[in-house]
């Protein structure tokens, strides 16, 4: 669901925890962070080069726009967590927008929190630009890049 922030439209999405999440002393293990980092970003931004994967009774997810002769691939990433997340059966909110648009790339930013808005991780992903056919990075077209400020917004501060 999109939530209007200032600097842009940031997307909160709930995702399951699961039992397989948690390590030997009970709380969500560090790994299972990155995964709900990458399942916001698929849930949220897409898939470019498959639009028909998306829920056709809402809006395109937001990668879509790009074109199916678009893909993107992860060039890096960066988490940092905040404090514990025990497992208790719960859901966790991720909230994710862009915080860079560069011309063949983009930084994706994500926080995970609780109900209460309760920060446990917080996250940047920066995603390549690719062309399908020659499997090279590629620039953002003028029109895609405007397309995209609409969730344009300040990034996450590390400590």
């Amino acid at each position: 669901m999109p939530e209007a922030t200032t600097g842009g439209l940031r997307l909160r999405l709930p995702v399951e925890l699961r039992w397989a999440d948690t390590d030997q002393y009970g709380h969500i293990n560090n790994v299972a962070f990155v995964r709900y980092a990458e399942e916001a970003r698929i849930r949220a931004f897409g898939l470019p080069d498959q639009p028909q994967s998306a829920d056709p009774r809402r809006e395109p997810p937001v990668l879509a726009h790009l074109g199916t002769d678009t893909f993107t691939i992860t060039g890096g990433q960066r988490i940092e967590y905040v404090r514990e997340l025990p497992y208790r059966g719960q859901s966790v909110l991720t909230e994710v927008w862009l915080s860079r648009i560069g011309s063949r790339s983009l930084d994706m930013d994500c926080r995970i929190v609780d109900q209460d808005d309760v920060e446990y991780a917080i996250a940047t992903v920066s995603l390549v630009i690719m062309d399908v056919a020659s499997r090279r990075p590629r620039p953002l077209t003028e029109e895609e890049s405007d397309r995209l400020r609409r969730y344009l917004g300040p990034g996450v501060t590390f400590r």
